[in-house]
């Protein structure tokens, strides 16, 4: 496992303690070898966990879409910098490039991305692990709106298994890195 995608927030006007941990979670990554694939921001969370990266010598790929490009200003120190024709083509491209994902709190970007990987997976697109760094609860509520699609059978059950959600940075890093293939024999649908 080599390149770890974080979805992450592009706001600067969060709380303080939301870039701590930002810095602290990816720092365990880019201690222990792993490079960065990400929004390409200059600012916010991703900004954060950018500069992380590039202060312990990790390779930094950028992906972000032409139209926010001309607009957002990005970090500067990218080793490598792709520029998509929109959303739906930077996020295939950091689908395929990546060998994992973590999920920061973010806003509606993040959420999309989040919501896409994790479909990705359940259909069998992908098998790579997906973390979310539940800090604050701050997916709590979001939480409990999968396990009521799981309670009314709009998703089954088995799908609980194929993310983990957690507030626990060390818990997050073992998961990701002794990830195991998720054997999923069970059609997606209900019938």
């Amino acid at each position: 496992m080599k390149n770890i995608c974080f979805f992450c927030s592009s706001s600067s006007a969060i709380p303080k303690d939301f870039f701590e941990k930002a810095g602290e979670i990816a720092n365990i990554f880019a201690k222990n070898g792993f490079n960065l694939v990400f929004g390409a921001g200059n600012f916010g969370l991703m900004g954060e966990v950018a500069k992380i990266f590039y202060k312990n010598n990790c390779s930094i790929i950028g992906i972000v879409p032409e139209k926010i490009y001309k607009k957002m200003p990005i970090f500067e120190k990218i080793e490598n910098l792709i520029i998509t024709k929109n959303i739906s083509e930077r996020i295939d491209k950091m689908v395929e490039i990546s060998d994992a994902f973590l999920i920061l709190p973010g806003g509606f970007g993040t959420m999309q991305e989040l919501i896409n990987v994790i479909t990705l997976k359940q259909l069998d697109y992908i098998d790579k692990p997906i973390a979310v760094y539940n800090y604050k609860d701050y997916y709590g509520n979001l939480l409990k709106q999968f396990d009521n699609m799981f309670k009314y059978n709009f998703c089954k059950g088995i799908y609980k298994d194929i993310y983990l959600f957690s507030d626990n940075i060390n818990e997050i890093y073992d998961y990701i890195t002794n990830y195991r293939k998720i054997n999923i024999s069970e059609e997606k649908w209900f019938c």
